[in-house]
C-alpha cells in the first residue's frame, strides 16, 4: 500500500532517505526566541526516530516574521546554534530543514503589541479571527525583503 514511503527521494539536489517528514510543531522550549540543549535533544531523537526529513519550526528570519517565544534567525549571532541543531538533525541520519512562516492571518496570537505597535503583514489582507487584527496586505517590497532575509 505504501511501497514507496521508505525509498529515497530527491528535492532538487539533496536526496532524503524516505518520504516521512516529521512537521514544524511550536514546541516554546525557549523564552528568548533561541535554542538550548532541549531542543537540540528533542531533535536529535526525532532524527535517530527514522524521519527523513526533520522541520523545525516556526523560525522567523526577521522582525515581522518573528514573535514572542518562536525560535529566531533575526540575527546573525544565532547561525551558530542553527548549524549545531542541522549537524545534531544529520548525525541522526535525517535532513534538516525549516519552516518560516509569515504571520498575519494565520492561526497565531500575532498582535500589534508583539511587534513594537507595528500592523501584521500577510500575502493577503485578511482580518484574523485568532488576533482580531487585519493584517496589511504584503508589497512587492515586502516579498522581497522577506526573501532577502531567509538567504542571508
Amino acid at each position: 500500500m505504501y511501497k514507496s514511503l521508505f525509498s529515497p527521494i530527491r528535492i532538487n539536489t539533496v536526496e532524503i532517505k524516505n518520504r516521512i517528514a516529521y512537521p514544524a510543531l511550536g514546541l516554546l522550549y525557549s523564552y528568548d526566541s533561541k535554542l538550548n540543549d532541549r531542543y537540540y535533544a528533542y531533535f536529535a531523537e526525532r532524527a535517530k526516530g527514522g524521519a527523513g526529513l526533520v522541520t523545525v519550526g516556526p523560525v522567523g528570519v526577521d522582525f515581522l516574521g518573528s514573535w514572542l517565544l518562536a525560535l529566531s534567525l533575526a540575527s546573525d549571532d544565532t547561525l551558530p546554534s542553527f548549524q549545531k541543531l542541522s549537524a545534531i538533525i544529520h548525525d541522526g541520519g535525517a535532513k534538516s530543514w525549516y519552516s518560516s512562516p509569515m504571520p498575519g492571518h494565520i492561526p497565531i496570537p500575532f498582535h500589534p503589541i508583539l511587534i513594537d505597535g507595528k500592523q501584521p503583514i500577510a500575502p493577503s489582507a485578511i482580518f484574523s479571527g485568532y488576533s482580531r487584527v487585519m493584517p496589511r496586505e504584503m508589497t512587492i517590497e515586502d516579498i522581497q525583503e522577506v526573501q532577502k532575509s531567509q538567504i542571508q
